[in-house]
């Protein structure tokens, strides 16, 4: 925790003066992202993790997309990486998705 709270810190005084408020979002994303990893190499000391660097690969290039559009781009340019956001998420956990629709439906 120290270390997600070391990085939050100090990439909020390094992008302060280049983002503005939204330098806070990024630094915190940040900053939790350090604690996930952190806790990711406690528990592979413990048990025994499958971890699929790809998907994580993925979702980062997507939030840096993501965040870059929205900081830089038009209301149209924010809607479609919003859109194209939403396919790659529902492409990526799918089967996630329709365990959690295949129990809803068996509960009714």
């Amino acid at each position: 925790m120290l270390i997600g709270s070391l990085v939050n810190v100090f990439s909020i005084h390094v992008l302060i003066s280049i983002l503005g408020l939204q330098a806070s979002n990024i630094s915190l994303a940040l900053g939790f992202f350090m604690i996930c990893l952190s806790r990711i190499y406690v528990f592979k000391k413990k048990i025994e993790i499958k971890i699929a660097y790809k998907d994580i690969a993925v979702l980062g290039i997507l939030f840096l997309g993501t965040s870059y559009l929205y900081l830089y781009g038009t209301w149209l340019t924010n809607l479609i990486m919003l859109i194209f956001s939403l396919f790659v998420l529902v492409f990526m956990f799918r089967k996630i998705l329709l365990n959690m629709l295949q129990a809803f439906i068996a509960k009714k």
